[in-house]
């Protein structure tokens, strides 16, 4: 069974079983498959995009609208911003959602806005999920303070997207979920992953409470 986290010598430390760093791997896999997937289904520019300026989206994170400036700082003074400019819907998936939040409303500048960054946000946390999969992978876990931060981070990436899953909206919901904290009431699907949500809600509170415990005074 996990142990809180604590701050020691070597680190912020805590103790999980075998079960649990499988659960907590695949739950890691989970959610990178469900923001990859999310990738394919929402491509950047839709039908009025050329296929290329999608694929340079991709590996350079370049919207077509920077196209024409880019090309005249290398000296091309004739180069014109295309008629199309790439627009991203905001996600139907509500784990996605949450994942991925919206800025503004979704049209207009904020649908650019939202296809010009949302890449970068996608592969920030896919990075840190399979990051977090090699520290889960360990029943013992010492964590410096950067590791300790990213995985604090992870463990609200999965909570966020099981909030979604439950249809977590407000503190009354919130209040039901909680409520779940045996493993003699998971009973259905919906109630393990209750289980799991509170799970991982008291793990990641131990781990910020560590975390605030070591911060300096002027910074609390």
């Amino acid at each position: 069974m996990a142990t809180e986290f604590i701050s020691s010598p070597h680190g912020y430390h805590s103790r999980i079983d075998a079960n649990e760093s499988r659960l907590l791997q695949e739950l890691c896999d989970d959610v990178v498959t469900l923001l990859e997937e999310d990738a394919d289904l929402r491509a950047p520019g839709g039908d009025s995009a050329h296929p290329m300026t999608d694929q340079l989206f991709t590996l350079t994170g370049i919207d077509p609208a920077e196209f024409a400036e880019l090309a005249r700082s290398f000296g091309d003074s004739t180069a014109q911003v295309p008629e199309f400019e790439m627009h991203r819907p905001a996600p139907t998936d509500a784990a996605v959602q949450n994942l991925l939040p919206s800025a503004h409303a979704e049209n207009g500048p904020a649908a650019q806005f939202r296809a010009k960054h949302e890449e970068n946000l996608r592969y920030q946390k896919i990075a840190d999920l399979r990051t977090a999969q090699i520290y889960f992978a360990s029943r013992e876990l010492y964590l410096d303070e950067d590791q300790a931060v990213l995985v604090a981070r992870v463990l609200n990436h999965l909570r966020l997207t099981l909030a979604a899953r439950l249809k977590i909206k407000d503190e009354e919901d919130a209040a039901k979920i909680h409520q779940i904290m045996d493993s003699a009431q998971a009973v259905d699907p919906r109630s393990y992953m209750a289980l799991i949500y509170n799970f991982l809600t008291w793990w990641q509170d131990t781990l910020t409470e560590a975390l605030l415990v070591d911060l300096p005074e002027e910074e609390l």
